[in-house]
């Protein structure tokens, strides 16, 4: 099964060469904001506490702003999290059932990058941060 830290590289591989500063005001938020020679934008970001702890990161909304106005651009929303494309997580909600060819299936099924949420941006982006989720924004 695709894990979570794999599925990570695979986000951070959609990631553009063009580096921007980025100004996050909550510590526990990390972002690696990156634009190609066509304005696109490809945005990593994680929310994660320094000291490893869940409980010091309660579940957030926060918003997204970009150097530009992105209103009418396409966005597509990856995501990993405690919910979403988390095999063990599933697995582990599905009450530990035995590995039978149906529970693989759905295992990988879950394990499999894919958007989240595609949409034509209206504004700034605002997201749902959960403890240790991994989002890329990618704005065209």
């Amino acid at each position: 099964f695709a894990k979570p830290v794999y599925n990570s590289y695979v986000l951070a591989a959609k990631l553009f060469e063009g580096l921007l500063s980025e100004n996050a005001e909550n510590e526990n938020i990390y972002t690696i904001p990156t634009k190609d020679e066509n304005g696109n934008y490809s945005v990593l970001l994680t929310y994660a506490s320094k000291r490893h702890d869940e409980r010091s990161v309660p579940d957030i909304t926060e918003t997204i702003h970009f150097e530009e106005d992105i209103k009418g651009r396409n966005v597509t929303l990856w995501c990993i999290d405690k919910d979403t494309t988390n095999p063990y997580s599933l697995y582990k909600k599905m009450g530990e059932p035995k590995m039978d060819d149906e529970t693989i299936k759905t295992l990988r099924a879950e394990g499999n990058m894919k958007p989240i949420k595609e949409f034509v941006a209206d504004g700034d982006i605002t997201l749902d941060l959960t403890a240790n989720c991994v989002y890329l924004i990618e704005v065209k």
